[in-house]
């Protein structure tokens, strides 16, 4: 993930970091992560994925969810064998 424009909370597995405009992260396979916009104004981020799998496919169907529930969520992300493993990140 390179953060293009912004401030972000990240949560890679038990580690909670800040990151801002320039800098880059590595999340590996298979890890549960979350991310947060933290401030006002816009937020940009450019995320690559490598085995891309059916990720393009998996964000089209969160983008379409009229409810968003945990449960449709859910399904949308099991295209691509993702889940939701935790509750909404906060800043502390």
């Amino acid at each position: 993930v390179n953060i293009l424009e912004g401030e972000y909370l990240y949560q890679i597995g038990d580690e909670k970091r800040t990151f801002k405009t320039g800098d880059t992260i590595f999340i590996p396979r298979g890890t549960p992560h979350a991310f947060l916009h933290l401030g006002e104004g816009t937020g940009r981020k450019l995320s690559m994925y490598q085995p891309a799998n059916n990720i393009e496919e998996m964000f089209r169907k969160v983008g379409q969810i009229k409810e968003r529930t945990l449960e449709n969520v859910q399904a949308a992300m099991k295209v691509n064998n993702s889940k939701v493993v935790g509750g909404l990140l906060k800043a502390d």
